[in-house]
């Protein structure tokens, strides 16, 4: 059943129901008291009275009054009924122009402004415009808050509350829920950018995720940007930072569904918002095709992150092994699961979704994230060090084009050089970051995050237009 058919639980509007019947109801009293009037006057003129003189004259004055009603009566009524149906018509002419009007400023603004949200229920991952928006005072669904012939500025619901019909007048502080599947939706008036992050078992997706939140919510505003973290059900941000806190990683995630982690960010001058998703996913999920697929979050990606555990580079992986001491190689944790695998199940994943030829690029932004780049050495190859090199030799080169540059010359050092191409071919665009999420192994000491929440500002500020951080990635370092 459309959005249209589905009856509302509110008031039709005076103009768009009742209107219709007052003036109705006006037109047929009118009639109705002209033709009894007729039938009244040609009734009297037949009636007898005292003597024949006196019958002739009345029958004579009364026929003059049954003509004079039926032509003079019929034709005032005709002529006012017309007059009160123009009258009327020109009334509703104004309303319904301003109903078309407000509902269309209300439509352009929300395809202008982007506004839109991310349903965070693992059985829906649907992305939506318009939610079902609940009347505070009876809890009915309103299905299709909208200027329509339930109320142009306000509606009325059933129980008498009037609610806003757009977003100009608050509807957006109304509680809402994802119109697919009843789930609670994030409140507010945001756009709304869904970011799944892909990864293998241990590559520290978890560990990513929660310290690069957190690092924006300490650096917002130094950035001039306003931050707020939007708890939902299942989340497990707070029991992650607690963890962290306490010098432990968070607990590996095990779910075969996305998990989603949603903050608010705008810079401090703007009136809309940011919702930004980003979903973590166990990373044994890209072993099971069947599982993968059914992510319909994918479908509805703005960007993807991919996590990649330098130790899952096979001929690194083995090079460490021989340079380091066994014990220190095993605390490591590394992840095994081969970065290819990974890149070949979000690929099928979204060409099937996409419904894409094996020759077709999917029209998605890929940053790449290398993690644990705390290991012994690796800043020289892929970190700080190595991207201040690269610069130095090439003083042209900002920060974002120099991580690149390193980065893929470390996968085709390392055997990786199909990853490199693959992923290069396939994505619209791809981008290569670093980072240490928690700057040592867990010791019970307090961690420290390096770099680990600048990818996300990226790809953030890439699919913002209103957050602009071109000055810290076209910086020199």
């Amino acid at each position: 059943m459309s959005k249209t058919q589905v009856k509302e639980p509110a008031k039709v509007g005076y103009f768009f129901g009742e209107g219709y019947r007052d003036l109705w109801c006006t037109i047929e009293s009118a009639w109705s008291k002209n033709i009894g009037d007729i039938k009244k006057a040609w009734s009297d003129m037949f009636q007898k009275q005292s003597n024949v003189y006196a019958t002739v004259c009345i029958f004579i004055y009364r026929l003059f009054m049954l003509v004079s009603i039926a032509v003079f009566g019929t034709l005032f009524t005709t002529v006012f009924t017309v007059l009160h149906v123009l009258g009327l018509a020109v009334v509703m002419l104004f309303v319904y122009l301003g109903f078309l009007l407000l509902r269309g400023v209300d439509e352009l603004f929300c395809l202008f402004k982007g506004i839109s949200n991310n349903c965070y229920n693992p059985g829906c991952e649907r992305k939506f415009t318009l939610p079902v928006y609940i009347c505070p005072h009876c809890g009915a669904q309103h299905r299709h808050l909208v200027p329509s012939k339930y109320g142009i500025f306000h509606r009325t619901c059933k129980c008498g509350t009037k609610l806003p019909t757009t977003f100009l007048n608050g509807r957006q502080k109304l509680e809402s829920l994802c119109p697919h599947c009843g789930c609670k939706a994030i409140g507010g008036m945001h756009k709304s950018y869904l970011i799944p992050v892909v990864g293998g078992a241990n590559a520290g997706k978890t560990c990513f995720i929660t310290m690069a939140i957190n690092e924006i919510e300490n650096k917002a505003a130094s950035l001039g940007l306003s931050y707020e973290y939007q708890y939902v059900q299942g989340d497990m941000f707070k029991d992650n930072m607690k963890r962290i806190e306490s010098g432990e990683c968070p607990q590996k995630t095990n779910d075969t569904a996305f998990k989603y982690y949603n903050f608010m960010l705008k810079p401090d001058s703007a009136k809309i918002d940011n919702l930004v998703s980003v979903c973590d996913i166990a990373g044994e999920v890209f072993g099971n095709q069947e599982t993968l697929g059914k992510q319909q979050g994918y479908r509805f990606a703005d960007a993807v992150m991919m996590v990649v555990d330098p130790l899952s580079v096979e001929e690194y992986r083995s090079e460490l092994k021989k340079n380091l001491p066994e014990s220190e190689f095993n605390e490591l944790n590394g992840s095994t699961q081969p970065m290819g695998d990974i890149l070949s199940g979000l690929i099928n994943t979204m060409e099937n979704m996409y419904r894409l030829k094996a020759n077709q690029t999917v029209n998605k932004t890929v940053v790449v994230v290398f993690t644990k780049c705390d290991i012994k050495g690796l800043d020289e190859k892929i970190g700080e060090i190595a991207v201040k090199e690269y610069i130095t030799s090439h003083p042209e080169a900002g920060i974002c084009e120099a991580s690149n540059a390193v980065c893929e010359g470390f996968l085709k050092e390392y055997g990786e050089v199909n990853f490199v191409n693959t992923i290069c071919n396939k994505f619209k665009s791809v981008q290569y970051f670093t980072c240490s999420a928690l700057g040592h192994n867990a010791t019970g000491e307090k961690f420290a995050p390096e770099n680990v929440e600048t990818p996300l500002l990226w790809i953030i500020d890439k699919m913002s237009q209103e957050i602009n951080l071109d000055s810290v990635w076209g910086k020199k370092i």
